[in-house]
């Protein structure tokens, strides 16, 4: 029953961060609007997120008239990581766990292969399929991230309550 709890709790926390990074995506535009103390709030998450995205304008969302705070593959790579936490409970944690590793090569793949022609004279990418590779490339990730996740938590809290109980005695 402890294990239950220990990956209830794991999961909602995942989830709530997850909801958050999001918000936060979104919120980048809106406060960009804005002048003073929120402006310049608007400015951090855009540098924030600037660390790990390129942001470039013709390649992200917009809302608000503002592009989004990263662009539209990385967008769609954390929904699609929302898409898979909100579903993971429809498959089961069982099930998940002994996924094989072939599906995440093949889940990422197509993202890493849109990403890597991109670069090459050959192919250039287009808004659609850097979307639609992310979003399938963050659920994938998704699938394989939860189950260990859980595991290690579960391992964490069994470990320190057994020290704990060997402390006591």
């Amino acid at each position: 029953m402890r294990g239950d709890r220990i990956g209830t709790t794991v999961y909602v926390l995942l989830l709530v961060g997850v909801l958050v990074w999001l918000a936060l995506i979104v919120l980048a535009p809106a406060l960009a609007r804005s002048t003073g103390a929120a402006g310049d709030l608007g400015a951090i998450l855009y540098s924030f997120f600037g660390k790990t995205c390129h942001q470039l304008d013709a390649r992200s969302f917009h809302f608000l008239g503002h592009k989004l705070a990263v662009c539209s593959r990385c967008t769609m790579v954390y929904a699609g990581f929302l898409a898979g936490l909100l579903f993971f409970p429809l498959f089961g944690y069982a099930r998940l766990r002994d996924l094989p590793r072939l599906g995440l090569l093949l889940g990422i793949l197509p993202m890493a292969a849109d990403a890597l022609t991109g670069i090459s004279m050959f192919w250039s990418p287009s808004f659609v399929t850097r979307s639609v590779t992310g979003f399938i490339g963050g659920a994938t990730l998704l699938l394989y991230i939860l189950p260990p996740l859980r595991e290690a938590a579960g391992d964490l809290f069994n470990n320190s309550a057994e020290q704990q109980h060997e402390f006591e005695t």
